[in-house]
């Protein structure tokens, strides 16, 4: 009997202590439960009561208010036996008909940071307008992690589409709290919890994709935009993609509304921050616009403000043709022409009516590139060393040979010209002084440099050897008898006296 009695009181024990255990898991629970569960009355959702602007009426608005304030004011005091004097007056009316989970719900719902998210889906009451929104946020984006948002939301929605939508509006809290517990399941593996979870994480990603600022209708403000400002600019290059890109001068149109509200300071002052053309859209920006326009339904609004669809075939046409420019600017790279090799560049401005003049441009480049043709074949019938060379190769080698063809030619006119004169009367028969002229001409970057100058300025490239050696042999410096009149060879003729100077006809 004995044994018994302490098993008994054993046992009595710890049933009460797991109670006690129970009631403060329960406590802290709804320590971070309660100030969301207020929040959701008074701030977040208050459209769902019937006494919008007042709680004064609430019972248990009041109820957890109150115990809001003993729990920050005697958390401290209180020992886990003395729990019972906090957590009695709402337990019996709260704590023990809602489960873990559904207050975790709560809690999240009515946090201060998903506040926008709550009114959103508050918002969302309309059933035709929420399926639209989905629409276009499903078509719109193709990242996982908002799909997944997406059919949260929607999840998520339906969740609550009693509590929200069709049994408000309440009386009390406590009528929100039964239809929360009767018509929200929270069960089944939490699935409510966790979509709520993955919308309240993905919440910015959704705003994005509001129907109101869809890819769609931006891509259309755009269109109208670069019909008025923007440039198409082409830049020959190697790389076909590197070839076109877009300046759509935004500082533009902020200076153009500036001059509509008479502001010319604010014109200027927004012109010169952003700088002429400082940003630039790639070749797949202009890809992706196109299919964005393709795939768009114009809205009525803008088609009837703008003629939207007039704007955008525009556009679109001027983009065809602007990829053709393209395709032949660097088959003229591709080809050797020597006039569409690096540095060449063409601008042309986009505009309602600004077809005709990409069509001029792209009949001239046509023609171009037929007459150049016809002029390397005619090259390379001529001389058929030329067809053992590609013409990018036969580029390479000109710029490699260019300078060392134009040193020879120069010092044959220089040789003419001194016979010509008669040359220097102190130089002897056999024993004429080389010449050193004044300044030696760069074969990197053609700058002419003083002979004096080992390197040059410009790019760091160095002497000729020839001259620094006959230099060497008069102590560094070019000899004075060079300077004074009448010595020496006479100077070259400028470059626009003589012949052209043919490369290729040299190589």
């Amino acid at each position: 009997d004995g044994r018994a009695s302490g098993e008994g009181k054993v046992e009595g024990w710890l049933n009460d202590a797991m109670l006690r255990l129970k009631d403060f898991a329960l406590l802290m629970s709804m320590k971070n439960s309660i100030p969301a569960i207020l929040r959701l009355r008074a701030g977040v959702l208050p459209a769902l009561f019937r006494d919008r602007e007042s709680c004064e009426g609430d019972t248990l608005f009041l109820q957890l208010q109150s115990l809001e304030k003993r729990l920050a004011s005697e958390w401290d005091k209180h020992r886990l036996r003395s729990l019972v004097h906090l957590v009695g007056p709402v337990k019996r009316e709260l704590g023990t008909q809602l489960s873990g989970d559904q207050l975790q719900f709560l809690t999240i719902l009515g946090a201060e940071a998903n506040e926008g998210m709550a009114k959103w889906l508050l918002g969302q009451r309309d059933q035709g307008q929420f399926n639209q929104w989905r629409q276009i946020a499903t078509d719109s984006c193709s990242e996982a992690n908002v799909l997944n948002a997406v059919a949260s939301t929607v999840a998520l929605r339906t969740s609550l589409l009693k509590l929200l939508y069709q049994r408000p509006p309440y009386a009390s809290l406590r009528e929100f709290m039964d239809c929360f517990r009767a018509t929200v399941d929270i069960s089944g593996g939490g699935e409510a919890l966790l979509h709520l979870r993955t919308v309240a994480q993905g919440f910015n990603l959704l705003q994005r994709n509001d129907p109101s600022g869809s890819s769609g209708v931006k891509a259309c403000k755009d269109v109208i935009h670069f019909l008025e400002f923007g440039v198409l600019r082409f830049a020959s290059s190697a790389e076909a993609d590197q070839i076109l890109t877009l300046h759509p001068h935004w500082e533009r149109a902020a200076a153009a509304s500036d001059v509509k509200a008479g502001d010319a300071k604010a014109r200027d002052k927004a012109e010169a921050k952003a700088g002429p053309g400082s940003e630039s859209e790639t070749l797949e920006f202009l890809l992706d616009l196109r299919s964005k326009l393709v795939m768009t339904e114009v809205p009525p609004r803008l088609e009837k403000e703008f003629k939207m669809s007039a704007l955008i075939a525009s556009f679109l046409d001027q983009l065809h043709v602007a990829l053709d420019i393209k395709q032949e600017i660097h088959r003229l790279n591709t080809a050797g022409h020597f006039s569409f090799q690096e540095g060449y560049t063409l601008e042309l401005k986009l505009g309602k009516d600004a077809l005709g003049s990409f069509h001029g441009t792209l009949e001239r480049l046509r023609k171009e590139s037929l007459d150049w043709t016809n002029t390397v074949k005619a090259a390379r019938r001529r001389f058929y060393e030329l067809n053992f060379f590609t013409m990018r190769e036969l580029i390479k080698l000109i710029c490699i040979l260019d300078g060392k063809a134009k040193a020879q030619k120069e010092a044959l006119w220089r040789k003419e010209e001194g016979k010509a004169g008669g040359g220097g009367g102190d130089a002897k028969e056999g024993k004429e002084e080389e010449y050193i002229p004044e300044d030696w001409q760069c074969l990197s970057c053609q700058a002419s440099n003083k002979i004096e100058y080992i390197i040059c300025p410009k790019c760091f490239v160095d002497r000729p050897s020839k001259w620094t050696r006959l230099l060497e042999k008069h102590g560094g410096k070019r000899p004075e008898s060079m300077r004074r009149r009448g010595r020496g060879p006479a100077r070259p003729r400028p470059r626009e006296q003589r012949a052209p100077y043919d490369s290729v006809a040299d190589l």
